[in-house]
């Protein structure tokens, strides 16, 4: 396998795990992964063959979203490979049709589908909307609820990436800060490892460009900055210090749910205890042997 193959393979799978039982993949990575120049990748079509099984597995399920998230980026690395587009357009089909669907009965089904429909076509409250819907007449539903945070999320990232561009780097500190804190408090969310890494990016690079441009800052902005660059110093201390606590708390918790036989959720809770402490061996061993199949102790 060539360097670029591995290191993409890599990428795509950093949460598609199997265990001996064959148990369902994680899809967190379709939120992490980006396809850059994704035509220049020459990848196995046997590994998309597999990666496509468990678009088909979740679709089976009734999981449509999960699904097609799946299929769609198939499709943006190889969009000739026909298997991914045809269930794809399967699954959009149904959708559409339950969603304009006034004679069915099943409103649960119907307010999924209208979900879909808004939550692929960009119209974010209309897809929240039905989704709480669905949740408030079906209980709880994970999969829909992941995707309410998922969209949560990407709303406070965007709201501090703004401000960032507007050269609000103190607006850029406190707003990811806030994401972080919502991320951590959000359990087996499959997108907030994406969003916890770019929040962390967008501080890092907002204390960088108030560093750099402080010299160029009147008296009352000086302040401003220092003060934000002393507050966020001591907060990055204080949330080191609570994180590796927080990330063994995680590790243990992976290994309750792994003892359930509930892999996914221990692969998602090692993964955020790695976040949170990158320095934390025993989850990148747990991790490993996960994907490879192993016991994990």
């Amino acid at each position: 396998m060539t360097k670029i193959k591995f290191l993409f393979l890599i990428a795509i799978t950093v949460f598609l795990f199997s265990s001996c039982a064959s148990l369902k993949q994680d899809d967190a990575i379709l939120d992490n992964f980006e396809v850059n120049g994704a035509s220049d990748f020459q990848v196995d079509n046997e590994f998309l063959k597999k990666i496509y099984e468990q678009a088909y597995d979740f679709a089976s399920d009734e999981q449509y979203l999960r699904s097609s998230d799946i299929l769609l980026q198939i499709l943006a690395v190889n969009p000739k490979f026909s298997p991914a587009s045809s269930l794809y357009e399967q699954i959009y089909s149904k959708m559409r049709a339950l969603a304009v669907d006034e004679r069915n009965l099943n409103i649960g089904k119907v307010s999924y589908a209208k979900g879909f429909i808004d939550y692929y076509e960009k119209n974010y409250d209309g897809a929240i909307a039905q989704w709480s819907r669905y949740i408030q007449m079906k209980n709880y539903n994970e999969e829909l609820q992941e995707y309410i945070y998922k969209i949560t999320a990407m709303r406070m990232v965007n709201n501090g990436i703004a401000s960032f561009d507007k050269r609000q780097y103190t607006d850029c500190i406190k707003q990811m800060g806030k994401v972080e804190d919502f991320i951590i408090s959000k359990r087996h969310f499959s997108g907030s490892l994406a969003y916890y890494d770019k929040a962390r990016t967008y501080i890092d690079r907002s204390i960088a460009a108030l560093r750099a441009n402080f010299s160029r800052l009147n008296t009352s902005e000086q302040t401003v900055a220092a003060q934000t660059l002393s507050s966020t110093a001591k907060q990055q201390q204080d949330d080191n210090k609570n994180n590796i606590e927080e990330a063994n708390r995680r590790y243990e918790e992976g290994l309750l749910y792994y003892s359930q036989g509930d892999y996914l959720k221990a692969g998602r809770t090692w993964e955020l205890a790695l976040r949170l402490n990158p320095n934390l061996e025993k989850a990148k061993v747990a991790i490993a042997n996960l994907r490879r199949n192993r016991v994990v102790d």
